[in-house]
């Protein structure tokens, strides 16, 4: 029930303001397909992208690195996205998502390299 509110609410706001990055990254945060997550997180990327916005960039790279790594278990598009979230990370200087960065980047050392 809370889940389709939150959908219908993100709805309402995309109306409102139009396809936005967050909106994108929220919906793909409570959406069960992975297919489906995996287009929404792929659209706000590039959202963030065109809008310069390297704070969503960030967010969403961090989601697409462990959406490809842990759940697609898929090492060519995990590195990918695991490189620029790396980038974003430099980029923005943010800490709060060091220790995620590091434990993707163990886990796809030791998945797919060791």
């Amino acid at each position: 029930m809370r889940r389709s509110q939150l959908l219908s609410y993100l709805d309402q706001l995309e109306r409102k303001y139009g396809e936005l990055p967050s909106i994108l990254a929220t919906r793909a945060d409570y959406v069960e397909e992975l297919e489906s997550k995996e287009e929404l997180l792929t659209r706000a990327y590039m959202l963030a992208s065109t809008f310069q916005d390297a704070g969503n960039q960030l967010d969403v790279a961090h989601s697409l690195a462990e959406l490809y790594i842990e759940e697609f278990q898929d090492p060519t598009e995990g590195k990918v996205w695991l490189e620029r979230f790396g980038k974003q990370l430099e980029q923005t200087k943010e800490t709060g998502y060091l220790e995620d960065y590091q434990r993707l980047r163990i886990s796809i050392e030791r998945k797919w390299t060791g």
